[in-house]
């Protein structure tokens, strides 16, 4: 799947395609804000991107799970929502927590997922560092060559055989090619003319292939593809407008194999490559400023102000997923009204949503079972205040979600990040 996530930069994974990440701050070529896309997909696709803000980049598929209950450690099974009359909250959310083991500290930003890899910015300084970490491969991997000089304008985009960033120079902007498995092992560079008005041209990766969506001589959106492996060439695969596709201000993009998921101008489109056939998927509420996008081979999951939806393939339809989640979530007792009902936040995982809910805990949501299973909850005692936010699962279903810590009861704004296995919780 694959993973975008609007708002920053550098943050993404996909399975069958998570994408869209601008550089907060920076702004693409035609674009009107940040986007953050990622995705990781079988084989060597998979695509990460990262900017500014404390946003995580949207996951996607992987092996199966769902969200049928939660295994306790002794093997039992504490189903559904813990919100329900009878069940205890804080006997719940202790065997969660007892789950997860600490993976980060705080000064972490943009958490993004390419299939089994995590890539995070380290923003102890100014300068951002990216970080990488291959789930059961060991230690982190600091990368040495630049993705930025502050957060602002920091981004990179990621496959399983390649990182990605543009930075721009005094005559245009230059596209480096990193090999992801060492510190700094340039696979190659090439330099291109600068867009009007922006830092640079989309971008987005696919295994060993970069594209970058440019303005061609006559003025049409131009998908250009170059292989950092065989060289500084480029070549120009097709236009949107050939496509089909009616273009106002494009936003961001990626590529999964032959489908392509662009945005202009809050419209979400898909591109077959192979066709040269691009479709709209009906959204008339345009993709949130900051939220994330994500396809996979059985549709497109996004986020509008309010709401977050799913084109499903296998129906041509629009499906309200926040509104299935609502309906479905119930609660007494412990827990506060709506304590499972959307609020921000989305990764995916097999069958399941991952997403944070009003109670500021995560919640999975089965789509295909239609049913919900707390994964972390919020202590309700304890010294600090904990509000759980922006959960990215890897393809192995490593899970990762930001523990917000505040010691006055307010929101924090940093805290450690915890990691727990959703393959074993999700049954």
């Amino acid at each position: 799947m694959m993973s975008l996530s609007i708002g920053a930069r550098g943050a993404a994974r996909r399975t069958v395609a998570t994408f869209l990440a601008l550089a907060a701050g920076a702004v693409l070529a035609g674009g009107c804000g940040p986007l953050t896309i990622g995705s990781s997909t079988d084989g060597d696709a998979g695509t990460a991107a990262s900017g500014g803000g404390k946003t995580g980049g949207g996951t996607g598929g992987g092996s199966s799970g769902t969200g049928a209950g939660i295994v306790d450690d002794g093997g039992g099974t504490i189903a559904g929502d813990p919100c329900t009359a009878g069940t205890d909250y804080d006997t719940v959310e202790k065997a969660l927590s007892e789950r997860t083991t600490m993976f980060l500290g705080p000064d972490v930003q943009n958490l993004a997922p390419v299939q089994n890899r995590l890539y995070w910015y380290d923003t102890t300084n100014y300068a951002p560092v990216l970080d990488g970490y291959t789930d059961g491969g060991g230690s982190a991997l600091a990368y040495t060559f630049t993705v930025g000089d502050s957060i602002d304008d920091a981004n990179w985009r990621a496959s399983a055989s390649l990182i990605v960033t543009a930075q721009p120079t005094d005559s245009g902007v230059r596209y480096y090619a990193y090999d992801p498995t060492e510190a700094s092992k340039e696979v190659g560079h090439i330099d291109v003319s600068a867009p009007d008005g922006a830092s640079y041209w989309a971008y987005a990766v696919d295994a060993g292939t970069v594209y970058l969506v440019m303005l061609d001589a006559h003025g049409d959106n131009a998908l250009v593809k170059w292989v950092p492996a065989s060289g500084a060439s480029t070549s120009t695969v097709t236009t949107l407008e050939s496509a089909g596709a009616t273009v106002g201000e494009f936003w961001d993009f990626d590529v999964s194999g032959n489908t392509m998921v662009f945005v202009e101008s809050g419209r979400i489109w898909t591109l077959d490559l192979a066709t040269n056939k691009a479709t709209w998927l009906m959204n008339t509420t345009e993709v949130s400023s900051d939220g994330s996008i994500d396809f996979e081979s059985d549709g497109v999951m996004f986020t509008t102000d309010t709401d977050l939806l799913f084109f499903d393939y296998s129906s041509s339809s629009l499906v309200n997923v926040s509104d299935k989640i609502n309906h479905k979530g119930h609660s007494s007792g412990a827990c506060s009204g709506g304590a499972s009902n959307y609020a921000t936040d989305f990764t995916r995982w097999g069958n399941a949503v991952v997403y944070t809910g009003e109670s500021s805990g995560v919640f999975a949501y089965d789509m295909v079972e239609d049913v919900i299973a707390p994964v972390l909850l919020p202590p309700t005692s304890g010294p600090s205040t904990v509000q759980y936010r922006y959960p990215v699962a890897l393809a192995d279903g490593k899970l990762f979600v930001t523990a917000l810590t505040s010691s006055d009861g307010s929101t924090g704004a940093d805290g450690p990040t915890v990691a727990l296995d959703l393959a074993s919780l999700l049954q």
